[in-house]
């Protein structure tokens, strides 16, 4: 009886481990990946489906608006937001057909755009983003920090914001379909 509960046990045992091995990885949001301006997030382009988005990435954390327009995934190192639009343009239905128009996310400091630029990079050196973005708009802070660099031709927005009654920044990108 032992040997035929051993036999048993391993057979069992092998059949987990080829049925866990055959099973898809779970969704998640990258925490490191290339961001290319105006066109993509790791793992979601811009004009992906919802239902792309949630089998890549899964169920946001919450959503807002009228037909879940707004999504926001917060992970322990930071956040991403993606804003949807219908399948042909217009308020989103809620459905997997709607379609990503725009992404921003804070922190996911391994997130990195074709220039080189991560939310830890321009936080620790903001010259370097109008540097990385020769062709952008750049707006300053009264005292003459860095607010906002906008570079619409390519489809990408880097922001530092800082809290009500605070001396610290953070920083906040934004990619979207390029403007001619």
């Amino acid at each position: 009886m032992k040997k035929l509960f051993t036999i048993l046990a391993g057979v069992l045992g092998g059949l987990t481990l080829a049925i866990a091995s055959a099973a898809p990885a779970l969704a998640a949001v990258p925490t490191s990946g290339t961001v290319v301006e105006g066109h993509s997030v790791p793992g979601v382009a811009l004009g992906a489906t919802r239902a792309h988005v949630l089998a890549t990435w899964g169920k946001p954390t919450f959503c807002q608006g009228t037909g879940a327009q707004y999504c926001t995934w917060q992970l322990s190192n930071g956040a991403v937001d993606l804003d949807f639009t219908g399948a042909t343009g217009g308020i989103p239905a809620g459905t997997g057909q709607d379609k990503v128009d725009f992404a921003d996310w804070i922190g996911l400091t391994n997130w990195k755009t074709t220039a080189g630029v991560t939310t830890a990079s321009a936080l620790a050196n903001p010259a370097s983003v109008p540097r990385a973005y020769p062709h952008a708009t750049v707006y300053r802070y009264g005292d003459g920090h860095l607010y906002e660099v906008l570079d619409t031709h390519l489809g990408i927005k880097v922001q530092w914001i800082t809290p009500t009654y605070s001396n610290t920044f953070y920083v906040w990108i934004t990619i979207s379909a390029p403007t001619t």
